[in-house]
């Protein structure tokens, strides 16, 4: 499944995204949004992501927008690992009270950590309320992106993708290993992360491998 994340776009835009995508990642940091919207949005689709990273937006303000997402009925809420504890604390239990499924982010802009590191990140976060582990990290090898993808061999929910231009093919391989969603972009020019693929460009890849 590819999961589209919605960034610097119109609420109409999103709307058709909702429509004709089957998930969609809600970046509320990035975005202009209401409260009412969203609820609009989830009335189309449900399959919804919200998140809320912390660098421009405060944590009573991201708990406030994360709570009014869950309450609107998305299907999964993101939670950054390095959050605070009330935060995490808050988001966790409330997104359980409403059968909310909770994904337990880990980022790393600079490097991929060693295996050791990636394997204690997976088992903190199934054993403290995740029901996925998504890993992203800088991919600057092709022994990084065999790392992360190693991840696949655990029996618990995890997506584990590389960002840059090395960590092109994990986002590709990912569902294919048994991750539950991949993220794409909208576009070549408008994505969250350094080398997401645009969601046209992921569909015609899958289309050939599953063809070929």
């Amino acid at each position: 499944m590819i999961c589209v994340a919605a960034a610097d776009c119109s609420i109409d835009f999103i709307k058709k995204l909702a429509a004709e995508h089957e998930m969609i990642e809600l970046r509320f940091d990035l975005l202009d949004i209401s409260d009412a919207d969203v609820r609009e949005i989830v009335s189309i689709n449900s399959n919804i992501i919200a998140t809320c990273r912390p660098e421009k937006i405060s944590d009573p303000d991201r708990i406030r927008i994360l709570k009014n997402a869950i309450d609107a009925g998305v299907k999964y809420v993101d939670v950054e690992i390095d959050s605070s504890d009330d935060f995490k604390n808050q988001i966790c239990t409330y997104a359980k009270s409403k059968q909310v499924k909770i994904i337990i982010s880990y980022h790393n802009y600079e490097k991929t950590p060693l295996k050791r590191e990636l394997e204690e990140i997976v088992e903190w976060s199934h054993e403290n309320n995740a029901d996925i582990c998504k890993i992203a990290c800088m991919i600057n090898s092709t022994s990084d992106a065999a790392r992360i993808l190693s991840m696949y061999d655990y029996e618990k929910s995890v997506v584990a993708i590389g960002m840059g231009e090395l960590g092109k093919i994990t986002r590709i391989a990912a569902v294919k290993l048994g991750a539950p969603f991949t993220f794409a972009g909208i576009s070549d020019v408008n994505k969250t992360a350094p080398g997401q693929i645009s969601s046209e460009k992921l569909n015609t890849i899958f289309g050939l491998i599953d063809n070929a």
